[in-house]
């Protein structure tokens, strides 16, 4: 063997194999989920504010901050199953998702749908089922996603989900 050879030279299984970019489960998913719950607080807050603070919807101020804070957590922990059903599903279709257009598309589509929720409820005095809610805000982003997604031979060194 040559002493300036490397070894991934003198066997070459050794060499680097391109590999995908894992998908972040325990960072992303749990991130973006936090930030969809504290979006979705936000957003309520904020149209009740802007009916003069009815006594509807809301009571207070400091009860929105703890259900603000029960649905960032809860957002986090659906985030993990949510980051693991996208990555199942990019994997599949053989396509990477952008993480931070991810992260952004899907903070911005949870807050357009959380505070016309909240709009539609302060206006009609009814409440629009959250679970509802939820599920547009996931359906939404999860759509996004895909739609911005790339193959995975198209932008080799971009960061990705996938």
């Amino acid at each position: 063997m040559n002493p300036y050879e490397s070894p991934a030279d003198a066997h070459p299984n050794l060499r680097a194999q391109p590999t995908r970019v894992p998908f972040p489960y325990a960072s992303v998913g749990p991130m973006t989920g936090a930030s969809v719950g504290l979006t979705h607080g936000v957003a309520s807050l904020l149209a009740w504010t802007q009916f003069d603070r009815p006594d509807f919807l809301i009571r207070s101020a400091e009860s929105t901050l703890a259900v603000t804070a029960l649905l960032s957590l809860g957002g986090a922990v659906f985030g993990i199953f949510y980051a693991l059903l996208l990555s199942l599903v990019c994997h599949h279709l053989n396509r990477n998702v952008r993480r931070r257009l991810h992260f952004v598309s899907a903070t911005i589509t949870s807050f357009l749908i959380a505070y016309g929720a909240a709009y539609y409820s302060l206006v009609n005095r009814s409440v629009v089922n959250p679970f509802l809610v939820l599920a547009g805000t996931v359906a939404m982003a999860f759509a996004i996603a895909l739609l911005t997604s790339f193959r995975n031979d198209e932008f080799p060194g971009l960061e990705t989900i996938g």
